[in-house]
């Protein structure tokens, strides 16, 4: 019984990873580069453990990384997660690469569960995306784009999992995350002038809101050995961006002439964990995900003449998660030390058209994310437990910090 109900589940997910979904399309701009999409697992302990979550989901945290994980909660639990995160993004310039750097600070993660005999419910709040980026990118020796991107998508859900034998349970969380997208694109050109001279002025300044939904199981089918697999839907948000003209000099300034619905949708995600306890103290996991970048230019528009939107393209990529830790006692203070590693593949846009210029910029950098990370966790008081993590790469340096309490 227990392997048919696991072979229908697979059948499910991966019938919904792959099924067709609505028509849908993203205006391209010069703003795309900005856009380095990361996604990590809430929760400072699964960060310390390089992400590597799905197989073990035995915190509140589990309410996005693996629902089916909430029916190993015992006592009903707040948690609450703070990050600090610094981040490069590298802009492909036409002659040379130049790095720009922004920081970020803000809560994460918020939520609270109570677990029941069979079933366990969690409300929680997940900050999904938060990209803040300035930027110039340089199209040609002549002309120039001046960025400013901010996005921020909160998403508030409901949680569930359900417990259907000893060593099988299913998830279930549905979401409803809210977008906040400002983005400013100035574009000069300087042919014949001692002074860059506006041309085109391009604006998404809106805010949307979209359902989601993860579904997942989690297994144990011997021992410490836990599988767990977890489908996310990202959501689709719908703006409008505005597109500007700057008349010549003596004119009224900035005029509209054009605007258009764009459509941005957050990459579905497919995910497989396993983790296993050696000894009663030691705990590895592993994760393997598989994002679709490719969501973001489906049926892509181009904000200018010249290009085609088949003529672009994002990999989709296999990201892998593998985390340790290691407890024990200390002065009979629970104590916990992990470490990670979290392998993000390039997924930046390319463009294999005919403009040669272009192809160059846009070519494959190859520019993977090595991410190693550190991390503790105590419990200090009876129900009070605090957990770290830093992780660094060449692109990110990020802190987190996780106050769990239960009662």
């Amino acid at each position: 019984m227990i392997l048919k109900r696991l072979l229908c589940c697979i059948f499910i997910l991966f019938f919904l990873l792959f099924a067709h979904t609505n028509a849908y399309a993203l205006i391209l701009g010069a703003e795309i580069f900005g856009l380095g999409f990361r996604f990590n697992n809430p929760g400072a302990r699964a960060n310390a453990m390089g992400g590597a979550f799905i197989g073990l989901a035995d915190d509140a945290t589990a309410a996005f990384t693996n629902p089916a994980g909430l029916t190993i909660l015992t006592e009903p639990e707040i948690c609450i997660e703070y990050k600090y995160g610094e981040y490069t993004n590298r802009v492909y310039n036409y002659d040379r690469d130049e790095d720009y750097d922004d920081t970020i600070f803000d809560t994460s993660f918020l939520s609270f569960a109570y677990p029941t005999e069979k079933a366990t419910i969690t409300l929680y709040q997940h900050r999904l995306v938060n990209i803040e980026s300035e930027y110039t990118w340089r199209e040609d020796s002549t002309h120039f784009d001046n960025l400013e991107s901010d996005m921020d998508i909160v998403t508030t859900g409901l949680g569930m999992g359900l417990k259907l034998t000893d060593t099988f349970s299913l998830g279930l969380s549905i979401g409803f995350a809210r977008l906040e997208y400002l983005m400013l694109n100035d574009k000069y050109d300087t042919t014949g002038s001692a002074w860059p001279d506006p041309q085109v002025l391009e604006i998404i300044n809106d805010d949307d809101s979209a359902e989601h939904y993860t579904i997942s199981m989690l297994w144990n089918p011997f021992g410490e050995f836990n599988v767990g697999m977890v489908y996310r839907n990202g959501p689709e948000f719908k703006t409008t961006k505005s597109f500007w003209e700057y008349d010549t000099p003596g004119g009224s300034g900035y005029n509209l002439y054009w605007q258009e619905e764009n459509t941005l949708k957050i990459p579905d995600v497919f995910g497989l964990g396993v983790s296993y306890r050696f000894f009663s103290n030691l705990t590895t996991a592993l994760d393997v995900n598989y994002v679709r970048y490719s969501d973001i230019l489906d049926d892509v528009k181009i904000a200018g003449p010249g290009m085609e939107g088949s003529d672009f393209e994002i990999d989709d990529t296999f990201e892998i998660h593998l985390g340790l830790e290691y407890a024990f006692a200390l002065n009979d203070t629970p104590v916990a030390l992990r470490c990670g590693y979290f392998f993000r593949p390039d997924h930046r846009i390319q463009y294999d058209g005919p403009d040669a210029d272009f192809r160059q910029l846009l070519k494959d950098r190859d520019d993977h994310e090595h991410i190693f990370s550190l991390g503790f966790g105590a419990v200090l008081l009876e129900n009070l437990q605090l957990d770290m993590a830093v992780c660094a790469s060449e692109f990110i340096t990020e802190g987190s910090l996780s106050i769990v309490y239960r009662f």
